[in-house]
């Protein structure tokens, strides 16, 4: 019996530590774009589009969005995209993914989803720890001073 019982607080274990990403509640999905929008021009964040599987069991990919999340989500205001939302997004966005071959894409516009300001791929994550984040962080700061005084 006892055996049984710690087999299954290993699942269980398991299974909470390879359970995905866990979205902020402020988040929005890519069908609520013209929310995101609104209160981007409102905070005059720019807009975090997040590209991943959220339920994904690869660690690697979780950790990589977590990452982000981390980096990004005093700054921004984010938005999930799914592999099913992935051709909603700004052609802008998608261009600047084409490059990375895995998921979590990381890219940041404009309150108005016209300009990049720029891109981070899994890749960079991989490579560079939470230092990947460094220059988008740069560019988000000098965007934010630029746009601080417009009105939308």
């Amino acid at each position: 019996m006892k055996k049984y019982l710690l087999l299954i607080a290993f699942t269980f274990a398991f299974c909470s530590i390879a359970g995905g990403i866990r979205l902020p509640s402020s988040s929005f999905n890519m069908d609520e774009l013209d929310d995101a929008m609104k209160k981007a021009k409102q905070k005059k964040y720019p807009i975090f589009f997040l590209y991943t599987d959220k339920d994904s069991s690869c660690p690697l990919c979780n950790n990589a969005g977590k990452a982000a999340i981390k980096a990004l989500r005093t700054s921004t205001v984010m938005v999930y995209v799914t592999g099913k939302d992935y051709s909603k997004l700004p052609e802008a966005m998608q261009a600047g993914f084409k490059k990375g071959k895995y998921i979590p894409k990381i890219g940041v516009m404009d309150v108005e989803a016209q300009n990049v300001l720029g891109v981070v791929l899994y890749e960079e994550i991989k490579t560079n720890g939470k230092d990947a984040f460094d220059d988008l962080k740069k560019d988000i700061k000098s965007y934010r001073k630029e746009i601080k005084y417009t009105k939308f």
